[in-house]
């Protein structure tokens, strides 16, 4: 049996989409004094918060 994949969420819409979860979790936490942490939870889930991090204003 061959199996198709069929791109359900393109590219540009992946890094769309984690740019204004990057935008939003600054504004969130700009002003609170609170150190943040991010962990991700899922196997695979590295690429997608090391994208993440990177959005975020004065994640280190």
């Amino acid at each position: 049996m061959k199996h198709t994949v069929e791109v359900m969420i393109s590219e540009q819409e992946v890094k769309t989409r984690i740019a204004e979860l990057g935008r939003q979790i600054t504004e969130d936490y700009r002003d609170s004094g609170s150190d943040m942490v991010l962990v991700g939870l899922l196997r695979g889930s590295f690429m997608f918060m090391a994208d993440l991090c990177r959005t975020i204003e004065g994640a280190a």
